[in-house]
């Protein structure tokens, strides 16, 4: 039996940008925007990481109590979600009221082959952030590590 070139060009790989590679991950919907992702969306992907003074001591009545440091940093940005679950294509915006997915989802992202292995390595210890669709890479400051220090 032979398969249509219609048919044999709409699987994903054909959707992978040049030099990538699909990697599936499965997360739960708070760590995936409130279940929020669809095929199409672009990504970044926060990683934690420990803090460069391992633990902090914060003063307590009864003594004192150590306190892991751990903060966010970015492993790689405007990353291309080519599917959510089953959804493999994109949602037509007059398809109806889009809802979010609840519970764990598995997400399939387009990589270059160097990211994949360093999303693969960090064991679904992953956030998610929605990108603009026209959302361009760039460097982003350290958190401050400074005692009691917030954003801004």
């Amino acid at each position: 039996m032979f398969v249509s070139q219609a048919t044999s060009m709409s699987g994903l790989a054909n959707r992978l940008d040049a030099g990538h590679t699909a990697l599936a991950v499965t997360v739960d919907s708070t760590r995936a925007v409130g279940g929020w992702l669809r095929p199409g969306d672009r990504v970044n992907i926060l990683v934690p990481s420990s803090c460069p003074e391992a633990t902090l001591s914060s003063g307590v009545a009864d003594g004192d109590v150590e306190v892991k440091c751990r903060r966010a940093r970015y492993l790689y940005q405007a990353v291309a979600v080519l599917a959510v679950g089953a959804e493999s294509g994109p949602v037509a915006a007059d398809s109806g009221q889009v809802l979010p997915q609840p519970g764990a989802a598995t997400l399939v992202l387009s990589l270059p082959p160097r990211a994949a292995q360093w999303v693969a390595s960090y064991d679904n210890d992953l956030w998610f952030t929605l990108v603009h669709p026209q959302y361009q890479p760039r460097s982003h400051r350290a958190i401050a590590t400074a005692r009691g220090s917030t954003p801004r």
